[in-house]
C-alpha cells in the first residue's frame, strides 16, 4: 500500500500542536482527510496572495481565519513554479525563520497567528 507524501507532514503538525492552517487545495483536504479531520485546513486559490477558494472547504473559512497557532503548507512543487506558477510569489514570502518542517515534498512554516503571519509576509488582513 503507498502512503500519501503528506503524510510526514500531517503527523508533524499533529504532534506539535497544530490545528489550523493554510494549503493550497491539492495538499489541503488530503492533509484533513489523513489527520481524520484533526487539522482544519482553509484552502487557497493558486495565486501570489493568500486568497481562499470558495468552494470545497468549510464555508466558515470564508468568514473567519484560523485560530491560535497557525500553519502555511508550501508544496515544493508550487515553491518551484511547476504546474501553479503565480504561487511561488506566495512561497518567496514565507520569512525562514518561521521554517518549522521541510521534507521532499513540502515546506511548513509555522505563526503565532494569521494575524502575525499576515504581518510577517506583508499579507492584507483576513477578509
Amino acid at each position: 500500500m503507498a502512503t500519501n507524501p503528506n503524510q510526514g507532514a500531517a503527523q508533524f503538525l499533529v504532534q506539535n500542536g497544530y490545528r489550523d492552517g493554510y494549503a493550497s487545495f491539492w495538499d489541503g483536504n488530503v492533509m484533513t482527510e489523513l489527520t481524520e479531520g484533526t487539522l482544519n485546513v482553509w484552502t487557497l486559490t493558486p495565486n501570489s496572495v493568500p486568497e481562499l477558494r470558495p468552494w470545497l472547504q468549510v464555508t466558515s473559512h470564508l468568514q473567519t481565519p484560523p485560530q491560535g497557532k497557525i500553519f502555511f503548507v508550501i508544496s515544493k512543487w508550487e515553491a518551484y513554479g511547476e504546474r501553479q506558477p503565480t504561487t511561488q510569489a506566495l512561497a518567496d514570502a514565507m520569512p525562514e525563520d518561521a521554517l518549522i518542517y521541510e521534507d521532499e515534498t513540502v515546506k511548513i512554516y509555522g505563526f503565532a497567528s494569521d494575524e502575525a503571519m499576515r504581518q510577517a509576509c506583508g499579507f492584507a488582513a483576513f477578509p
